[in-house]
């Protein structure tokens, strides 16, 4: 198993990128969304996971870890192979996965292309209990600022969003800014607010 590659990139692709290391050349896909943030002749590390199949083997690289380890728990899931799991890590940040996940927001991860609608509600599905919401960060910010706020009064909050017809992302979205700007409101109030953010 190879944990991951640290050496200067001499080729950049649509999906994947070369990177030399001790004069050796690995050719590496990663999430198109990470392909930006490369320049050739830069030195970088990239995290990987090696698949090992009976035509060959290829690896897939990632950002950091969180990234790597969001990727192998979704080709555990039936019907999510490498690629559909790479197309997934293209569309969304590690973040919005997560927030999918746990709002059963099964459209969000069909976002992304090859992913239908059966084969993401099976990720939120599989995966739901994999998570919870004290460890990411709603619409890209830490909760960590939000320690003084139940967990019911969030889910209550975005859950009664949800339930008027929004995407459960866009409602925890919309729920953060209204809690960020009025720290003592209760579910009913914060509704209220995130729904005029909505607006």
């Amino acid at each position: 198993m190879i944990s991951f590659i640290k050496g200067n990139i001499t080729e950049i692709y649509e999906d994947r990128v070369v990177i030399e290391c001790n004069n050796i050349g690995y050719e590496i896909f990663l999430p198109s969304s990470a392909i930006s943030g490369f320049s050739c002749d830069e030195e970088y590390k990239i995290y990987t996971y090696m698949n090992v199949k009976e035509d060959g083997i290829t690896l897939y690289g990632f950002r950091n870890i969180e990234e790597r380890n969001i990727f192998k728990m979704l080709i555990k899931v039936s019907g999510i192979g490498p690629k559909g799991a790479m197309s997934i890590l293209s569309t969304l940040t590690v973040n919005e996965i997560k927030l999918a996940i746990i709002s059963d927001d099964y459209k969000t991860i069909a976002k992304a292309p090859s992913i239908g609608a059966k084969t993401a509600a099976k990720v939120t599905l599989e995966l739901k209990d994999k998570f919870n919401l004290d460890e990411i960060g709603i619409g890209g910010e830490e909760l960590s600022d939000m320690s003084d706020i139940s967990n019911d009064v969030l889910n209550d909050s975005i859950m009664a969003l949800a339930a008027l017809g929004y995407s459960k992302s866009k409602s925890a979205n919309a729920v953060r800014k209204a809690y960020k700007d009025n720290k003592d409101a209760d579910a009913n109030t914060l509704i209220k607010l995130a729904l005029k953010k909505m607006i």
